[in-house]
C-alpha cells in the first residue's frame, strides 16, 4: 500500500473521529446538542481561518484579523458580517416554508400559502400585460400599457396617489401616514413627508460618478416593463429612462442623512390651511391628504424641502411620464419578486416584506428560547453601569456638570426591547384575508387592501412604535429604546453563552454600546428622557463637542478607499458612536471580569490573552469583502464608514489597543494624535 493511500485513510479516519465527536464543519452547523468544547473549537477554527498573520497588527489590524475572509466568502457585490446573518435569517425563513408544522397558526399557513403562489406565479406571466391593465384601472390608466388610447386629459396624479394610499397603504410620491408629535410622543399626528425610494442615499441619484447603481436600477426597470407588461424592446427602454428621471427629480427633495441637520429643521408641524394655501392652486394638498386618509386632520407633520421640491418638478413634467411612474411604483409590488433568475430568493423577500412581523415572530418561536434574553440582558446591565461610571468619573471633561447630570437620568431611563413581537395579535391583524396557493396577484391585492385598512386603523391608536427591518439594533431615540432585532441573536454568529465573554462583548456588547451612545450626542441629544424634542446640552458643552468633533472629520477623511478618499462628512454620528461604543464595552468588560475571575476567557488555538481576544473579536465583526468596482459607491452613500475604517479608525484612537498589542507611537495603529470624546 503506497504511502499517499496510508495518508488518505488517515485522514479519512481523522474526519470521521471529528464528526463522531459532534464538530461540525462551519458555525453555521452549530446547534444545542453541541457541546461547549466543540461549540467553541468551531469558532476557533473559523476565527483563526480569516486572520492574515503576515500583518503586523499594529500597521493595520483590520487586515491582520480579516485578511482571509475574502477567501472563504467569494462574493459577486459585498459580504459582511451582518449579511452573513441576513442570509442566515434567510435561510430559517426558506427552510419554514417548505414546513407543514402541526404547531403552525392560521396566519403561519397564509405565510406559506403566499409564498407558494409566489413560486407559481412565474406560469402565469404570459397573462400579466392584462392582469396589470386590471390592477391600474381602479386608479387609472398606464401610458406604456394603452399606447395612444391614454389621454392626458383623463389623468389626475394628485387623486390617483390618493385613492393608492387610502386602499393600499402603499406610500407613492408621499409618505401618508401616522406618526408621533416630535414634542409629545403620546400624541398620534399625521406625517406628509418623503416615501421610501429605492435608493437611501441621496448621492446614488445625484453624483453623476456614482453610475453603476442607476444602471442596474434602469436595466430592472426596462426588463420588467418588458417582461410583464410586454412593452416594445425600444419603448420599454425609452419609458425606463424617463420613469428614472422623473424619480431623480424627486429624489432631490430627500434629507441627506450625512449633513449636519435638527430634527427641527427637517420636520415641522404645519396647519393643513396654512399647506392648501402655499401650494394652491396649482396643487390641492388639502384634497389630497383628505382622500389619502378618509379625514382631514387640522395640522401636518411635514418635510418642507421635499413638498417644495415635489412642487416645483411637477410643474415641469410631462403628466405621460408622472402616470408612467406611478403605476410602475404601484405595479412593482406584483413583479419584483417572480422574474425567473431567481424566483426563490425573491420569494423569500416578498414573503418577508409583507409579513414581515408574524415571520419574525415565527422564526423566534422555532429557533429561540428564553436564554437569549438572560444572554442580552448579561450585557446590558454592565454596559449601563460602565456608561454611567464614565459620565460620573472626570474623563469626560468637555461636558458640563449640569448637563452630564441630565445624561445620567437619561441614560436610566432607557430601555432595551428583544423583537419577537411574542405579544402582538397577529390573528387581529392578519386573519382571514383571502390567501390561496396559486394565485400570487390576489394574494398581493388581498394583502394590500389589509395593509391599507391597518394604516388607516393607527390613527385612532398612539403612535406606531419605530421598529427595526433588517438584523442590525436601532436606538429608537423618539422613544428612548433601544430594538435589538432577533436576527443579530442567532447563536454562534457573533454571540453564544458558550463563547467567552471576551467574545460576546467585543461583538454585540460593542453593537449595543454604539447604540446607547447614539442617544447622547446628535440627534440624542435634542431629545429628553421620554424621546420628545428638547436639547438638553448647555452652550458649553456643546462648543467643546464640536471642537473635539473636528478631529474626527478630519481623521476619517485621511482615508482613501476604492481609489477615492472618504468623504468628508459634516455628520460624524457614526464615527463617533464606533470609536465610544469600543470603549464602552471594553469598560464593561473589565467590569464583568472582575466578577467572574475564574471564567475560561479564551478560545482553543488563539494565543492571546483575554483583552486581546476581545480587540481580536472586534475586529472580526467588521470583516467584510467588496468588488473593487463598487467601492466608491458604497462609501459615498453609507452614513458608516467601510468596515476597514470601522476597525483601524477607533482603534487607533485607543491606548488599551496599542499597549494590548505593543505598538510603536508612531505606528499606524499608534498614533500620536488620537480623538476621543467618550
Amino acid at each position: 500500500m503506497s504511502q499517499n493511500v496510508l495518508i488518505f485513510y488517515a485522514c479519512v479516519a481523522l474526519l470521521r473521529a471529528i464528526h463522531s465527536q459532534g464538530l461540525p464543519i462551519a458555525v453555521a452547523e452549530l446547534n444545542a446538542q453541541h457541546t461547549p468544547s466543540v461549540i467553541r473549537q468551531t469558532k476557533a477554527t473559523e476565527m483563526l481561518k480569516y486572520f492574515n498573520d503576515s500583518i503586523d497588527p499594529c500597521e493595520d489590524f483590520f487586515e491582520f484579523t480579516c485578511g482571509n475572509f475574502a477567501k472563504y466568502h467569494p462574493t459577486n457585490t459585498t459580504l459582511n458580517t451582518f449579511e452573513i446573518l441576513e442570509d442566515a435569517m434567510f435561510d430559517k425563513i426558506k427552510n419554514e416554508m417548505h414546513v407543514e408544522d402541526s404547531d403552525d397558526t392560521d396566519v403561519d399557513k397564509n405565510i406559506k400559502s403566499f409564498y407558494r403562489s409566489c413560486i407559481l406565479a412565474w406560469d402565469w406571466v404570459g397573462s400579466y400585460k392584462q392582469k396589470f391593465q386590471d390592477l391600474i384601472k381602479e386608479f387609472g390608466r398606464m401610458p406604456v400599457l394603452e399606447g395612444e388610447n391614454w389621454r392626458e386629459s383623463d389623468f389626475d396624479w394628485s387623486s390617483a396617489v390618493a385613492k393608492i394610499i387610502y386602499k393600499t397603504g402603499l406610500q407613492i410620491f408621499f409618505k401618508i401616514g401616522a406618526t408621533g408629535d416630535l414634542n409629545d410622543n403620546s400624541i398620534s399626528r399625521v406625517a406628509f413627508v418623503q416615501p421610501p425610494f429605492a435608493f437611501k442615499d441621496i448621492s446614488l441619484y445625484v453624483d453623476e460618478s456614482l453610475s453603476i447603481a442607476k444602471q442596474i436600477r434602469l436595466q430592472s426597470i426596462a426588463r420588467e416593463l418588458g417582461v410583464f407588461m410586454d412593452a416594445r424592446r425600444g419603448l420599454n427602454t425609452k419609458t425606463a429612462h424617463e420613469i428614472l428621471d422623473f424619480e431623480t427629480s424627486l429624489a432631490r427633495g430627500m434629507f441627506d442623512n450625512k449633513l449636519n441637520v435638527n430634527l427641527s429643521e427637517i420636520y415641522r408641524l404645519v396647519p393643513i390651511d396654512t399647506i392648501q394655501e402655499k401650494y394652491s392652486p396649482v396643487w390641492d394638498t388639502k384634497k389630497l391628504v383628505t382622500e389619502a386618509l378618509g379625514f382631514t386632520p387640522d395640522v401636518l407633520l411635514i418635510q418642507p424641502g421635499y413638498l417644495d421640491n415635489t412642487f416645483e418638478v411637477m410643474q415641469k413634467a410631462s403628466p405621460k411620464t408622472v402616470a408612467n411612474f406611478l403605476f410602475y411604483q404601484y405595479l412593482a409590488n406584483f413583479m419584483d419578486d417572480i422574474y425567473d433568475q431567481q424566483q426563490e430568493k425573491n420569494c423569500i423577500i416578498s414573503t418577508r416584506n409583507v409579513f414581515h412581523q408574524p415571520l419574525v415572530n415565527l422564526i423566534y418561536r422555532k429557533y429561540f428560547n428564553e436564554h437569549i434574553k438572560e444572554g442580552v440582558n448579561v450585557l446590558w446591565h454592565e454596559l449601563k453601569t460602565a456608561f454611567e461610571n464614565t459620565l460620573k468619573s472626570d474623563r469626560l471633561t468637555w461636558m458640563s456638570a449640569e448637563t452630564r447630570e441630565y445624561a445620567i437620568q437619561k441614560l436610566k431611563a432607557i430601555n432595551l426591547e428583544l423583537v419577537t413581537y411574542e405579544h402582538n395579535n397577529f390573528s387581529q391583524e392578519f386573519g382571514g384575508m383571502d390567501i390561496n396557493d396559486f394565485d400570487y396577484i390576489h394574494n398581493m391585492k388581498s394583502i394590500l387592501k389589509r395593509q391599507g385598512e391597518l394604516a388607516r386603523a393607527k390613527f385612532d391608536k398612539p403612535p406606531p412604535p419605530i421598529m427595526p427591518g433588517g438584523v442590525s439594533p436601532i436606538n429608537v431615540i423618539i422613544e428612548n429604546v433601544i430594538k435589538v432585532p432577533i436576527g443579530i441573536l442567532q447563536p454562534y454568529y457573533i454571540w453564544s453563552s458558550s463563547y467567552p465573554y471576551a467574545y460576546n462583548f467585543g461583538t454585540l456588547g460593542f453593537v449595543v454600546a454604539h447604540e446607547i451612545l447614539h442617544g447622547f450626542f446628535g440627534v440624542g441629544r435634542l431629545c429628553d428622557i421620554k424621546g420628545n424634542l428638547l436639547n438638553w446640552w448647555d452652550a458649553e458643552s456643546e462648543t467643546h463637542f464640536r471642537q473635539h468633533a473636528r478631529c474626527f472629520v478630519d481623521q476619517y477623511k485621511s482615508y482613501s478607499y476604492g481609489g477615492r478618499p472618504l468623504p468628508e462628512l459634516a455628520n460624524q454620528d457614526e464615527n463617533i458612536a464606533d470609536n465610544g461604543g469600543l470603549h464602552l464595552a471594553y469598560e464593561a468588560y473589565l467590569s464583568w471580569c472582575e466578577k467572574h475571575q475564574d471564567a475560561e476567557e479564551s478560545f482553543p488555538g488563539l494565543e492571546y490573552n483575554n483583552r486581546q481576544l476581545f480587540l481580536i473579536s472586534f475586529g472580526q465583526l467588521m470583516c467584510a469583502t467588496s468588488l473593487t468596482d463598487i467601492r466608491a459607491e458604497l462609501a459615498a452613500s453609507d452614513v458608516h464608514v467601510p468596515e476597514k475604517f470601522r476597525v483601524i479608525g477607533p482603534l487607533s484612537n485607543f491606548d488599551e489597543f496599542a499597549k494590548e498589542f505593543k505598538c510603536s507611537i508612531g505606528s499606524a495603529m499608534h498614533p500620536a494624535k488620537k480623538c476621543g470624546i467618550y
